[in-house]
């Protein structure tokens, strides 16, 4: 009788552990595949210029944004945006990867 309710118990850790593993996989998924789209005509390109204060060791590093004709502002990379230009429709797609931009 002792035999058959430890195998049963090691049955039931098993089945928990498997929910939980398939749970916390599934979640890791999901949040790495979350993407985000934007579209509009680009109103405004501008770069700004960062300060970064890391244990009082001061440096500067370049930012490049856009802003969309609904208000939003997105920071991109120099490559993406030296690509776009003022006044051109744009599908803007983020990712915990990165941004695409696909011109319209």
């Amino acid at each position: 009788m002792k035999k058959w309710m430890e195998s049963g118990l090691y049955i039931q850790m098993a089945a928990v552990l498997l929910v939980v593993y398939y749970g916390f996989v599934s979640g890791l998924v999901a949040a790495e595949i979350k993407m985000t789209e934007y579209e509009g005509e680009i109103d405004e390109k501008y770069r700004q210029t960062a300060v970064d204060n890391y244990l009082s060791n001061l440096s500067t590093h370049e930012e490049y944004w856009i802003r969309l004709d609904n208000g939003k502002s997105f920071e991109l990379t120099a490559t993406l945006y030296e690509s776009i230009k003022q006044g051109e429709k744009v599908k803007l797609v983020q990712m915990n990867a990165g941004t695409i931009i696909f011109k319209q």
